[in-house]
């Protein structure tokens, strides 16, 4: 191949169009780079039973997963009898923050007895759901059914608070615990 004029000047376009391609690409890079430095991310999580779709950003997260997780843990501590509570303590305590986590095992503990001992049979069902964003918690409203064999013990509508925090980007159950109404 000879090198002529003509073939130094098509070769020297070449080399400035790509030398103008690659700062391009540069600057656009050094723009996403400072973009993302600054952009708190969005992450989608769900929750156990996906009914809605939740989300982190920050340590803010949706109503939808606030509500969603006290719907679960509710399940969790107020749906269960003799055989099952012992394996629905243990999915519970995975979401337990760990400065809460002896005070927890000491109350599931004397929950797992007295279902042992009474043959002890419970279901919730809610009927409301309000969830406090600034609080970070939510209250579960609903009814509570209690038997013993085949034969019901009480049945009240009760009220549950769940109160959550957030630490090292991951969301923990810190407060369980039954609403007494002042009469």
């Amino acid at each position: 191949m000879k090198i002529n004029s003509q073939n130094i000047k098509a070769l020297v376009r070449q080399r400035n169009s790509i030398g103008i391609l690659a700062l391009l690409l540069g600057v656009s890079n050094l723009i996403l780079s400072v973009a993302l430095f600054f952009h708190a991310e969005k992450t989608i999580i769900l929750p156990p039973e996906q009914k809605v779709r939740v989300w982190f950003q920050g340590n803010n997260v949706s109503r939808a997963y606030l509500e969603e997780m006290a719907l679960f843990f509710g399940h969790l501590l107020l749906d269960k009898n003799d055989s099952n509570a012992a394996f629905q303590h243990k999915m519970l305590l995975k979401y337990i923050h760990p400065s809460a986590t002896n005070k927890v095992i000491g109350m599931l503990n004397a929950d797992y007895k007295r279902y042992q001992k009474e043959g002890l049979n419970t279901s919730f069902y809610p009927k409301k759901i309000l969830a406090d964003m600034n609080g970070k918690s939510v209250t579960l409203e609903g009814k509570f059914v209690a038997r013993v064999g085949q034969r019901k013990v009480s049945e009240e509508n009760k009220k549950y608070i769940f109160v959550f925090s957030n630490s090292q980007s991951h969301w923990y159950l810190t407060t369980f615990k039954e609403i007494l109404d002042e009469k």
